[in-house]
């Protein structure tokens, strides 16, 4: 759960400065063979790999359901 705050906070504070970022786990992080290139200790784990950039585009929104059609209201509000 740590990492993954780590991970969440370290892509918005880059998209607040303008960057662009993406957080993939890719079969790399598995790989027991590669872990020891990226200097992943015996016992240690990779969360993923946080890749940072710069754009000439604005981000694309992707398509959202409308919220009547995904949430439940149970009881009175």
């Amino acid at each position: 759960m740590s990492a993954g705050a780590v991970c969440l906070n370290l892509l918005m504070a880059v998209n607040a400065h303008g960057y662009a970022a993406n957080w993939l786990t890719e079969w790399v992080s598995y790989d027991p063979d590669f872990l020891p290139e990226m200097g992943v200790g015996e016992g240690e784990k990779v969360a993923g790999l946080i890749y940072v950039g710069s754009t000439t585009f604005p981000p694309v929104e992707r398509p959202r359901p409308d919220l009547s059609d995904v949430v439940t209201w149970v009881g009175e509000a």
